[in-house]
């Protein structure tokens, strides 16, 4: 295929929920309008899609979607997880193309500028910050030969560059997006806008979009959203929009006027957002449910009200569970994140983060909680007061094994350009101890709420004795150990076993049995928890043998 222009997403680490990527359906649509044919290379949704796993012969592949191509310039659009990725395929592109122009953009070019030069010697331009207004002008600048005056935010690997500053690209002189790609996937991405108000010292959005949040015009929005939502419904796929947006409730005046809108058009198209929890107030619970808001996600990053002022995230923590509760009880999935290993945090204050998220865990089955390791983001406030040997690598991430898997040495990339791969140092306990116990806790506290429970509030157990139980266990061992100090003849212990072959079953794990027996009406009594996420009158139930035949349970 011959065109003039190949953007390529690489493949990243992350196997969440397929859905396209945003920048680069906004670098395809304004560099077409530009009159430049254009190809796309989307490796990270043909890696999900084809279900591949990461090994040397993932170089093979490269190679061949690349070699079919016939195209004088490449784009790679590079993320933090997929910079190594974004190195790798232009040296694949070079071999296979080495008269082609290759353009490095995206949030972690911007960041490191000219030392990506450094680490990758074959990109030949940079593009930084917002790529829209940027690429379609140094695309005609390559078409002209290379001469004159480099476009504004770009950067030649010769050393010149043009005027480098934030420019806040207004999204509503997009041209129209070709979303015909997403129609059957479960989400669709819609860009809300960028920038966010707020100045946490962790976060790299101010630095890379601005501290003004700008958002899609109102009625764009709700047009582009209902007529995707519409496509996606002729596709049979239950499905829903989700807005990307750093906090799409920043501004309470732009969700009102989209709120009323919605409502006087009659546009039924489901959604989900994020926001800052301080800013989802009754009545913006109100406004989301009545307007078809599916699931909220924010930020709450630590337990600690410490740590909160420290980071400058400066939430109420006294308020985070009413408003959870609040969300939950109007019919919402909650979803949230917090952050562990902040270099001024105490143990104390990392148990106080895992208390509070059991706490939201435990609200209800539509509540789910995550979290990620303290990772610094270049050119972000808590960057710049870690000392390069206080980085420390976490060799059990995702991320570290795929690299292993390929054939990369992760101990060889550094933790300022590549610093997913790593952690900081933390003076007052084990950070890689904590991380490990961390991961099975997270997966405890979400999937195996009733063991967690009977712990809590049955036992008595403490968040630092159920975070012990951790230690060199999955949370299949730790739910299973607990579930054998129980009564073999007693409900807790048959519903406890239930919730683990359930799982088991949903994992598609080896111990997943086909048929399985109880003593007690293990279904109703944990539908039962789920609708009440409590046990009362559990004792009372008459044991009844229950058998459950199971479809395809492997």
């Amino acid at each position: 295929m011959k065109v003039d222009f190949t953007l390529i997403n690489p493949v990243n680490h992350c196997r969440k929920t397929l859905v396209d990527n945003l920048a680069i359906l906004n670098l395809r649509a304004v560099s077409e309008a530009a009159g430049f044919s254009t190809h796309v290379i989307d490796f990270q949704r043909k890696f999900l899609e084809e279900e591949k796993t990461f090994s040397k012969e993932i170089y093979r592949w490269f190679s061949d979607e690349i070699k079919a191509i016939d195209s004088h310039v490449f784009g790679v659009s590079i993320m933090n997880a997929s910079y190594i990725w974004g190195i790798m395929i232009a040296k694949i592109i070079k071999r296979a193309h080495p008269e082609s122009v290759i353009i490095f953009g995206g949030p972690q070019i911007t960041s490191l500028r000219e030392m990506v030069f450094q680490d990758c010697p074959e990109v030949d331009f940079l593009s930084i910050f917002d790529g829209e207004e940027t690429l379609p002008l140094l695309l005609e600048y390559i078409a002209c030969g290379a001469q004159g005056d480099l476009p504004k935010n770009s950067i030649s690997k010769t050393g010149d560059s043009g005027l480098c500053e934030l420019i806040e690209y207004d999204i509503n002189n997009l041209p129209e997006l070709d979303y015909s790609n997403s129609y059957g996937m479960n989400v669709v991405n819609i860009e809300a806008g960028r920038g966010c108000p707020f100045n946490c010292y962790y976060c790299s959005s101010r630095v890379l979009l601005g501290q003004k949040a700008r958002f899609l015009n109102v009625d764009k929005l709700l047009e582009t959203s209902q007529r995707v939502y519409d496509c996606m419904a002729k596709t049979g796929t239950l499905s829903s929009i989700n807005y990307n947006h750093d906090n799409f409730l920043a501004s309470h005046k732009y969700f009102f006027e989209f709120a009323v809108k919605k409502y006087a058009m009659n546009y039924d198209f489901k959604y989900n957002c994020e926001g800052r929890i301080d800013t989802i107030t009754p009545e913006i619970i109100g406004l989301l449910k009545a307007t078809g808001c599916i699931s909220v996600f924010v930020g709450l990053e630590t337990g600690s009200q410490r740590i909160q002022r420290i980071c400058r995230k400066n939430l109420n923590l006294k308020k985070v569970i009413p408003t959870v509760k609040s969300i939950i009880s109007s019919g919402m999935r909650f979803e949230t994140n917090f952050i562990i290993g902040f270099p001024e945090e105490t143990y104390s204050e990392v148990l106080d983060t895992l208390a509070l998220a059991q706490e939201v865990a435990s609200t209800s089955f539509m509540s789910n909680v995550d979290f990620s390791y303290m990772s610094p983001e270049p050119l972000t406030d808590v960057a710049q007061g870690v000392n390069k040997e206080d980085y420390i690598i976490v060799k059990e991430s995702q991320y570290y094994l795929d690299l292993l898997a390929a054939g990369i040495d992760p101990n060889s990339l550094s933790p300022l350009h590549f610093n997913h791969l790593y952690t900081v140092r933390n003076e007052n306990y084990d950070i890689l101890d904590v991380l490990a116990r961390a991961d099975t806790y997270f997966d405890l506290i979400n999937h195996f709420k009733f063991a967690t429970y009977l712990m809590i509030h049955r036992d008595g157990r403490s968040i630092e004795d159920i975070f012990e139980m951790c230690r060199d266990r999955d949370a299949f061992a730790v739910a299973e150990s607990y579930t054998a100090t129980l009564d073999q003849a007693g409900v807790y212990y048959a519903v406890s076993c239930f919730e683990i072959d359930r799982l088991a079953i949903v994992r598609r794990e080896e111990r997943a049995q086909d048929v399985l027996f109880y003593r007690y009406p293990v279904q109703k009594l944990y539908q039962l928890f789920i609708e009440t996420m409590n046990i009362s009158g559990f004792e009372s139930v008459a044991s009844t043998p229950t058998k459950i035949v199971v479809r395809s349970a492997k």
